[in-house]
């Protein structure tokens, strides 16, 4: 029954971690607040004469820098999720399996 419970705290920690990566600020090699790569800060700059409520580009820059790790520990995460549950699965289908019943060719008295 504990077979599977490994693979489980290592999917937990790489889906806690990934979680983590998306959730925390980054930092730009500028003073601009940019904010998460899930919730990414916006201000106001201006861009070709106009004055534009937006992420500025480095700031975009340094969340999709990130985003790429995210996605693979994330899908790291999700496949050891599905291994340890076939894991379980099958260990638990193998001890309850119940014995086939034996049939005879006589007919019933």
């Amino acid at each position: 029954m504990n077979q599977g419970r490994g693979i489980f705290i290592f999917a937990g920690a790489a889906l806690l971690l990934c979680l983590g990566l998306l959730l925390t600020p980054v930092s730009s090699q500028y003073a601009d607040p940019c904010g998460s790569v899930l919730w990414p800060a916006k201000v106001w700059f201006q861009s070709e004469g106009e004055l534009v409520h937006a992420t500025t580009p480095p700031c975009n820059d340094a969340r999709m820098d990130r985003l790429p790790m995210a996605a693979i520990v994330g899908i790291i995460g999700l496949g050891l999720g599905v291994t340890g549950l076939a894991m379980r699965r099958s260990a638990s289908g193998q001890e309850q399996a119940p014995e086939p019943a034996r049939r005879s060719t006589r007919p019933p008295r």
